[in-house]
């Protein structure tokens, strides 16, 4: 019974909420090099420190209606978006969702460790432009575990696969620079395409590259077009991080063949 309820949807459900919270505090604070271990929770406007019963998962925010206690100011919606996107992906990938594979709760807690490290680059790269090595490292020895212990493939097939996620769009990016003098992609950007094409294999991650470079420029173009300083903007990073990710995620944990779809 015990058992049951720990590998339940709706007990992962809770989990994921937890985990979004824990979430909340790497994306805000790694790429500023704050203390994320030992420093308490504050307001990031005027620093007073958040009530434990203020950093209840989405309940907290609900009931607080977005504003610190202290100062009044809105707190960003990224706080319960991120939460309910964790929580999300802890009910659909719980060990039901590995049910037919050997070890179950292991490859679901190992796809959701993968899931929140994704997550956090997303939204890290959104704000700040960056995917971070730490985070890269991470994510890195996660995908290695899985394809030395799980996979069904050879080692030469993910390792052909990673060369091609990274050597691919490193390529592109040091030919344009070649001809526009100008930085193409980002390292963050092929270093993260390296190691997730560890993980889909040298097929699909060139479809994770074309399929988040339309989606890119699907989600750019309106960035772009709502600024009304449209030449500064033009020579403006946009953010590739989120598309590589939300790609990757379609073609991992779902059954829809992008690759079929788009004629591959």
């Amino acid at each position: 019974m015990i058992e049951q309820t720990l590998t339940s949807k709706w007990f992962f459900l809770f989990l994921g909420l937890l985990v979004g919270s824990f979430l909340n505090v790497i994306i805000y604070r790694l790429p500023r090099n704050i203390d994320w271990i030992f420093k308490r929770s504050h307001c990031p406007h005027c620093q007073a420190l958040i009530p434990i019963y203020c950093n209840v998962p989405l309940i907290s925010f609900i009931l607080i209606r977005g504003c610190c206690l202290q100062c009044k100011n809105k707190i960003s919606l990224r706080y319960p978006l991120v939460e309910f996107i964790t929580g999300v992906a802890f009910f659909l990938l719980s060990p039901e969702y590995f049910q037919s594979t050997s070890h179950p709760v292991i490859q679901s807690l190992l796809a959701l460790s993968i899931v929140s490290i994704l997550i956090s680059h997303f939204f890290i790269d959104l704000e700040h432009f960056l995917l971070l090595d730490r985070l890269n490292m991470i994510l890195l020895g996660l995908i290695a575990v899985e394809f030395l212990f799980f996979s069904h493939q050879s080692i030469t097939w993910h390792v052909v696969g990673g060369l091609t996620g990274f050597l691919v769009p490193f390529l592109i990016s040091w030919i344009y620079l070649k001809l526009k003098n100008r930085i193409g992609l980002g390292g963050g950007d092929i270093k993260i395409l390296g190691i997730l094409g560890l993980s889909l294999g040298a097929q699909k991650i060139m479809e994770t590259l074309f399929l988040s470079s339309t989606l890119g420029i699907l989600f750019g173009l309106p960035y772009l077009l709502w600024n009304q300083n449209k030449k500064s903007l033009l020579a403006r990073p946009i953010p590739f991080g989120p598309a590589i990710i939300l790609t990757y995620a379609l073609q991992k944990y779902t059954s829809l063949n992008m690759g079929n779809f788009f004629g591959f």
